[in-house]
């Protein structure tokens, strides 16, 4: 419990400590649909973010960066908990957008992080603002910025992966962009397995780009049924110790 309470003790004394600045970077921030992360996640946040992988005694093991494509890209991956962001944030480049939930923006102080990481809210109950987010994706992905969305829409809480919603796949098919799959195994257990934070080693594996011609043609479920196949044969191989 010490360490959830250092975790979260960290996260909230750095978040009020650069709100000063940050309130001037989200004040002056680019506000359109096709905007990407502000420089300032890069420079000043991600290095928190390090340290608190540090508090949380979160041990992040990665393989496959090599297959991070220059050109923007969909990132897409499977979702085990509250974590994911994390590791995938830290290791996947420059830091990206994220298509979020959109109670997250409830939160007065988080929410101008998350807006200076031009996050986009998703209310999967309402299916006119869903097909609003993703056409927000699509329009950063047009304009050169990576983005990342965890298809499942809900994490699942254990190593299995639950299907995935074939509609997040639209904002690739617009922008005519690469899919990136990237597996996330042991997020899980870092919390949502005790219920509080525990030391726990986050296995974060990139996968080769699905490009536009490979899926041109097919419908969303047909790309989301492949992708979703990576993941999970990728999944099956680390857990059962091949190289």
């Amino acid at each position: 419990m010490l360490r959830t309470v250092l975790f979260l003790a960290f996260g909230i004394i750095v978040m009020i400590l650069l709100l000063p600045v940050s309130l001037i970077f989200w004040i002056f921030r680019d506000r359109s649909d096709e905007a990407g992360a502000s420089p300032f996640m890069d420079a000043v946040i991600k290095p928190g973010l390090k340290v608190l992988a540090l508090i949380g005694g979160l041990k992040i093991e990665t393989s496959g960066l090599q297959n991070i494509p220059d050109e923007p890209a969909l990132f897409v991956s499977n979702h085990q908990g509250n974590l994911d962001a994390l590791p995938a944030l830290l290791y996947l480049g420059k830091m990206k957008p994220v298509l979020v939930k959109h109670q997250i923006m409830k939160l007065p102080v988080a929410r101008i992080y998350i807006d200076l990481e031009s996050c986009v809210p998703i209310d999967r109950e309402d299916i006119r603002q869903s097909l609003t987010a993703l056409k927000k994706i699509s329009a950063k992905l047009k304009a050169g910025h990576s983005a990342i969305i965890f298809p499942e829409g809900t994490r699942s809480k254990g190593p299995e992966m639950g299907p995935f919603k074939h509609g997040a796949f639209k904002a690739a098919v617009w922008a005519r962009v690469p899919v990136v799959p990237f597996v996330l195994d042991g997020s899980y257990k870092a919390f949502e397995e005790q219920g509080k934070l525990v030391p726990a080693t986050i296995k974060l594996t990139v996968l080769p780009p699905l490009e536009p011609e490979e899926f041109k043609g097919l419908k969303t479920q047909e790309i989301s049924d492949i992708v979703q196949g990576r993941i999970q044969k990728e999944l099956d191989r680390m857990r059962s110790g091949e190289r």
